[in-house]
């Protein structure tokens, strides 16, 4: 799907810079036979301006700005170095890879509501921009009494067909098309699955410490994509800068679970803070799929309901004219 091709294309970069790497080829000749092979236009600009960004001397990290999905550049490209540059990489593109898949699920999902209520919603502006008028001449024509239904909806049909309801509508779809398509995506990419984006900001820590990059780095560092929980973040960083204690302060400034603080508490005392981590984050994007597929499953009937409420009533105004008539000769 297109709102996961690009975390899909960045994974399997990921992938393969990193096993060339892990087999002792340099990072410059394994960049550039990234870039030979590409055949996507847009892909292979994106990857020249890597390449020549790492020629001109730019950290690894920050140059990855040029092919890495913007939903992780603020985080990553704020690094000034990666000490294990194949592990880091090959993380990422796991994390992202799962990220995508979490997506794709959801979107498959979200797919047969969104065509009823794209069904019902044509179905109902059909009778009452296309039938109704004529239904109206109808009436007109033979004489007969026109019902009260048709009243009402010959009132919302020349509201929906009037010039200012048409220039709203066009100037609302073209807004949405220009500036809402890619806004909306990046709010669902940050949302489904993400645990209302802790989810990457705790995968992000996890992977930067496996990574070997120091834990008070990473804090400083890593910045959540999803403005909502921006000001949290920022408690939640002075708090743990001014008293090394991140799992009672991500308890308390990131609204975490009982159980997902003692996973951190334990992963602290263990030395396998990293892992313990990860295993947060993971806890988050199952706890917000399992809402999801529950909101999903709940709104799944009520379009059924209104679909069959939609298809009774289009059969009872098609039987107006009819049943009418047969009114008026008896």
């Amino acid at each position: 799907m297109k709102a996961t091709a690009e975390w899909r294309k960045f994974a399997l970069f990921c992938q393969r810079l990193a096993a060339m790497l892990r087999t002792g080829i340099g990072l410059i000749q394994a960049i550039d036979m990234l870039v030979l092979d590409e055949l996507d236009l847009k892909e292979k600009r994106k990857l020249d301006l890597f390449r020549r960004a790492l020629y001109s001397g730019v950290p690894f990290p920050q140059a990855l700005r040029y092919v890495i999905p913007y939903e992780y550049r603020a985080s990553v490209c704020r690094l000034d170095q990666v000490p294990d540059v194949p592990e880091f990489l090959s993380r990422l593109g796991a994390h992202v890879t799962a990220r995508s898949d979490v997506v794709g699920t959801v979107l498959k999902q979200a797919v047969y509501p969104l065509v009823l209520i794209a069904s019902t919603a044509s179905t109902v502006l059909f009778f009452i921009l296309v039938l109704v008028p004529r239904y109206a001449d109808f009436f007109n024509e033979s004489g007969l009494p026109l019902p009260g239904i048709l009243r009402v909806m010959m009132i919302l049909s020349a509201g929906l067909s009037s010039p200012v309801f048409a220039v709203i509508s066009s100037v609302f779809g073209v807004g949405l098309l220009l500036l809402g398509s890619r806004r909306t995506i990046q709010w669902f990419k940050q949302r489904v699955g993400g645990g209302d984006g802790r989810a990457d900001l705790f995968w992000m820590l996890g992977i930067m410490l496996q990574s070997g990059v120091p834990l008070i780095k990473a804090v400083e560092v890593v910045s959540p994509s999803d403005k909502t929980i921006e000001q949290r973040w920022r408690n939640f960083r002075l708090a743990l800068l001014g008293s090394g204690r991140l799992a009672e302060n991500a308890y308390l400034y990131l609204g975490l679970t009982r159980y997902q603080r003692e996973l951190i508490l334990c992963g602290e005392r263990s030395g396998r803070l990293a892992v313990s981590l990860i295993d947060v984050a993971a806890d988050l994007v199952a706890a917000d799929q399992a809402q999801l597929k529950q909101t999903v499953a709940w709104v799944q009937p009520v379009m059924l309901a209104i679909s069959a409420v939609t298809i009774v009533f289009s059969v009872y105004i098609t039987m107006i004219p009819v049943t009418s008539l047969i009114n008026y000769n008896l």
